[in-house]
């Protein structure tokens, strides 16, 4: 079932190459902030039609319209986030500033371990926070029932969805990792190249590579990516919804 998740997410995707170019216009501009909410609302748009859809369906990409509804949505699935991630955070500080304050430096450690084991515990709940709010008509407050999402993640298994979300993780990673492996490999060769000819063209070689990684990482490989994780995560719930 995972398998077959991952795989109708992944042509899931690649579906409309037009799509990943307008989501990576906003990946670009993501240092506006606007556009980030635009993406994860956008996200927002995929996760539903996959909480709805089914595995190797026929489900279409979402239309990029209603940009209003779209940045609220945005909006909503960052503070589900950050929510979620702040917690351990305070922890771990809270334990930082205690051992500050006594001098006892088990409580660094005491806090490292409390704050890993519960930022792992908030990503896995994140992930099935997020559907939950949208099955539930956007409802804020159902990110956080624990009861109704502890309900769904039983009806997945739960170490096959520990596995779900550990592969997502991984997945993303390595297809990151690869192809900016792959890009600096190309950037370095073409470099050497130009270089070797005309040793005054370093600066703007180095500075056309930089140019060219960030145009295809934001306008390719981050909206993929976004897509990707979208449709696995609405999928994953409505396995168990």
């Amino acid at each position: 079932m995972i398998l077959d998740i991952y795989k109708d997410a992944f042509e899931y995707a690649a579906q409309d190459i037009s799509t990943l170019i307008k989501l990576g216009v906003l990946s670009f501009f993501g240092f506006l902030i606007i556009p980030i909410f635009l993406v994860l609302g956008y996200q927002y748009r995929i996760i539903d039609i996959g909480i709805n859809g089914m595995v190797d369906g026929d489900d279409k990409l979402p239309e990029f319209n209603e940009f209003t509804s779209m940045f609220i949505d945005g909006i909503k699935v960052f503070l589900v986030q950050i929510i979620y991630i702040i917690i351990p955070i305070i922890i771990f500080l809270i334990f930082a500033t205690l051992s500050q304050v006594t001098n006892i430096q088990a409580f660094d450690l005491i806090g490292l371990i409390i704050g890993v084991i519960g930022l792992i515990i908030a990503v896995l709940y994140s992930f099935m926070a997020i559907p939950n709010m949208i099955k539930n008509d956007g409802s804020f407050s159902a990110a956080f029932d624990f009861e109704r999402i502890n309900e769904v993640i039983k009806m997945v298994g739960i170490l096959r969805y520990i596995a779900f979300v550990i592969g997502l993780v991984l997945i993303t990673l390595i297809i990151a990792i690869v192809v900016m492996t792959i890009l600096l490999f190309i950037a370095g060769i073409f470099g050497v190249a130009i270089i070797a000819v005309n040793p005054l063209s370093a600066p703007g070689v180095v500075l056309l590579s930089v140019v060219v990684f960030i145009a295809i990482f934001s306008f390719i490989v981050s909206p993929y990516l976004s897509i990707f994780s979208g449709r696995a995560n609405g999928l994953i719930y409505g396995v168990g919804a």
